[in-house]
């Protein structure tokens, strides 16, 4: 029984596709590759009873809360179904709803009773969306702090700052292996001597990641003071513009001495289309034992690094596809007015360039590969798909998408022409990008098929059809279809399967919507006010 069991999780495992690469923002809209995924993973618990045993495995292991009515609902049903031991099951978090002020207190209720209900959880992204008043978030975060102390992965959104509760959460959570800090608010304080002398000590921290904004950059002053990472093995930094270069990089050089892992991503926005690259060489001096660079195509080519083994240059860049007035295209010419006389002009050869990284500049390099434009939505996946360890081509299948990996590149391969699967082919694709292609939500559309887009009836896209409405309730309405839905009794989800012996699964996403923002007035029962708040969220 056990060995049918544990082949059933392998198979699965390879249908729904690694979840560490999958976005489950809700701004990737009701197709992306994460919402097919959890479609396939609720039909899967309706097939049989075996499979149900399985199926729900998958899909309580990684949570991830996208409107905030989905916590109650959460806690309703580990609350119910004592003898599955659910809550046991939850490994990671993901709080990514949005949180008007006056709902902050249900919010944090409700979540503080979630947390102290996991008692194997270990990773936590904390990214929910606040109004104004960053005062509320610091509040929450200071509530919910104790059920950190015990995390080994750790991530804030965008909404949440540096504050005081931050530091102190963090010097709780001394076992921490991964931490992602989002840097450059428009900060509501300014820290005390004693916040900027007092240190962090993070003994197990290998990963940091860091996103720079654009507001304040006192915090990229703070990090390298406080923090003390003495076993950082990589960075992941990506930054809005090439303005904050000369910010972000003393911050790099700071943590630079024990890095093996170094990854750079510039994202440019309009008002930056005329520059050229930035020089990442003196960066890499300071990282002696480096051995994996991920970097975006635009930049200055690093010339030479003794211990540099592993290259990816990601071929998709918003600020060369999206923007074709420079970058790769053959005809940029910057204006005094907005970039630097004395810098080179940008990489227009950079495929050509990456044949040319020589034994006599990178003598420990083995291989260097190109990441396919359209896995750009996949941050991550340099690192997951390590160079060291995947010798033949690889494949994997996650939903909507088929990724493949060979020596030179990892690519798209449902999609890709068959006649030229070069490194050339890929660069003129990239070349030929425009604004409007690689803009919003189209490659998620792309990313359609036949046969997952039929497991299961999505509840956002009847969401996104009503969202048009511009009609919208006031606070105070918003807050008691909140508070109504904690005493809702929540159903368990009437299964497909017409055998009686078939359970029916536990879910913590709300029923199929019903009711729309235009439909408040006609408010007559439980299951409507369920509907109702759920769309609102949804829109909020």
């Amino acid at each position: 029984m056990d060995r049918l069991r544990n082949a059933k999780r392998i198979i699965l495992g390879h249908c729904f596709g690694p979840p560490d690469l999958l976005d489950p923002s809700i701004t990737q809209g009701p197709n992306s590759p994460w919402s097919r995924m959890v479609r396939d993973q609720k039909s899967v618990v309706r097939v049989c009873k075996s499979w149900w045993a399985v199926g729900v495995e998958f899909l309580y292991k990684h949570v991830a809360l996208r409107r905030v009515g989905q916590i109650p609902a959460l806690l309703r049903t580990l609350e119910e179904t004592t003898d599955a031991q659910l809550s046991s099951m939850i490994s990671s978090i993901i709080v990514g709803c949005a949180v008007p002020d006056i709902c902050s207190d249900a919010f944090t209720a409700s979540l503080d009773c979630l947390l102290a209900k996991c008692p194997r959880l270990s990773m936590v992204t904390y990214a929910p969306l606040f109004e104004e008043s960053h005062v509320v978030s610091h509040g929450i975060l200071s509530t919910i702090s104790p059920y950190f102390d015990h995390l080994t992965h750790l991530a804030f959104g965008e909404d949440i700052e540096i504050s005081p509760a931050m530091t102190d959460l963090l010097r709780s959570t001394t076992r921490l292996k991964s931490l992602a800090l989002v840097l450059g608010h428009s900060s509501t304080w300014l820290p005390t001597v004693d916040a900027l002398s007092a240190p962090i000590h993070l003994p197990y921290l290998d990963h940091l990641s860091l996103r720079i904004l654009r507001g304040d950059t006192w915090d990229l002053q703070w990090l390298p003071r406080t923090l003390r990472l003495p076993n950082l093995q990589s960075i992941d930094c990506s930054y809005l513009h090439r303005r904050l270069w000369s910010s972000v990089l003393p911050l790099l050089v700071s943590q630079a001495r024990t890095l093996r892992l170094l990854s750079v991503k510039c994202v440019i926005p309009y008002c930056d289309l005329h520059y050229a690259p930035y020089d990442i060489q003196p960066l890499m001096e300071h990282c002696p034992v480096l051995e994996h660079l991920v970097f975006m195509a635009d930049i200055a080519f690093p010339l030479c690094h003794p211990t540099l083994r592993w290259i990816d240059v990601l071929a998709w860049s918003p600020n060369t596809a999206s923007w074709p007035a420079r970058g790769h295209y053959s005809d940029w010419h910057p204006t005094e007015e907005d970039s630097d006389p004395d810098a080179p002009e940008p990489p227009t050869d950079w495929a050509k360039r990456i044949k040319e990284f020589t034994p006599g500049g990178f003598p420990a390099l083995q291989r260097v590969r190109l990441i396919d434009p359209e896995l750009a939505y996949m941050p991550h996946l340099a690192v997951k798909l390590h160079p060291e360890t995947a010798g033949q081509a690889l494949t994997i299948h996650i939903p909507g998408a088929t990724i493949l990996e060979t020596y030179s590149m990892i690519r798209r391969e449902d999609n890709w022409p068959e006649e030229d699967p070069g490194v050339d082919a890929m660069v003129s694709a990239t070349t030929r990008l425009t604004f409007e292609e690689s803009d919003g939500d189209d490659s998620y559309v792309a990313m359609s098929t036949s046969s997952t887009s039929s497991s299961y009836d999505s509840e956002d896209d009847r969401i996104v059809e009503d969202g048009e409405n511009p009609s919208r309730p006031d606070t105070t309405e918003l807050l008691a279809i909140f508070e109504q839905t904690q005493d809702v009794e929540f159903g368990e989800i009437e299964s497909d399967v017409q055998d009686s012996d078939t359970p029916s699964s536990p879910m913590y996403e709300q029923p199929v919507l019903t009711t729309t923002i235009g439909d408040l007035h006609n408010i007559r029962s439980a299951d409507d006010l369920i509907a109702a708040q759920f769309c609102l969220w949804y829109d909020t």
